[in-house]
């Protein structure tokens, strides 16, 4: 990531286990000799990614959303899997906790931004 500071990369359901391991992660970056040479934690590269609201889980989207912020979140609907969702926008809508304008993002603004639309 240090290497193509402008490259996007899109994480799929919701990051997968990335961001809820991320403080082994961290940890081990202090502990392993194979990781001595990272400039910084992983944490630290959090933000660097892009994920979508595949988690079917609003808890885990909730705190996917907090962790890395919602301009980072982009909507998914995981089609054409037999178990995606059948009403992606209802997933980010039911979220109370997010301000209008973080739902506006994650439901359109955020992939118009990568898109560049």
């Amino acid at each position: 990531m240090d290497a193509f500071p402008k490259l996007d990369v899109m994480l799929p359901h919701a990051g997968g286990t990335f961001p809820a391991l991320i403080g082994r992660m961290d940890h081990g970056t202090t502990v392993r000799a194979e990781c001595k040479h990272m400039p910084r934690p992983p944490s630290s590269y959090l933000r660097r990614f892009h994920y979508d609201t595949i988690a079917h889980s609003d808890r885990i989207l909730l705190n996917l959303i907090r962790q890395v912020g919602a301009d980072r979140v982009v909507m998914g609907s995981d089609c054409p899997a037999d178990m995606g969702y059948t009403r992606p926008v209802d997933v980010i809508e039911r979220l109370g906790e997010l301000s209008a304008g973080e739902r506006d993002s994650i439901v359109s603004g955020n992939a118009a931004r990568l898109l560049k639309l």
